[in-house]
């Protein structure tokens, strides 16, 4: 487990894939490449975000944020990539970076469950 003392939170840049669930301004999933993903984790959520000064509609349902209990996590590799899915009980949200073995590493330090 994560030292509590030494480590609140981690903070990574990223590309992202999100699931708006449903269609926002013709949109039904938001992309961002590399390096236009935020993804930040604790010992409670998940959250996955477009950086600031990246143009998108207004209202989307942005950030995304999952508590740790409602998500399992996964690596994944893409066709120019590689990253991390969250899977919730309806979607799945990917968070794509350089280091994969990383963000896994602290996923489940935090306690996040790895997806069967």
């Amino acid at each position: 487990m994560v030292n509590e003392t030494l480590r609140s939170e981690a903070l990574f840049t990223g590309g992202v894939s999100i699931d708006l669930g449903s269609r926002h301004y013709g949109l039904r999933r938001v992309r961002a490449t590399i390096p236009f993903g935020r993804l930040k984790v604790d010992g409670h959520q998940v959250e996955i975000q477009v950086r600031r000064g990246v143009f998108l509609p207004l209202n989307l349902p942005l950030p995304v944020v999952m508590s740790r209990d409602s998500i399992c996590v996964f690596a994944k590799k893409g066709p120019i990539g590689v990253g991390i899915g969250f899977r919730t009980e309806s979607t799945v949200h990917y968070f794509w970076t350089y280091r994969p073995g990383r963000v896994m590493q602290v996923l489940q330090e935090f306690g996040y469950k790895t997806c069967p």
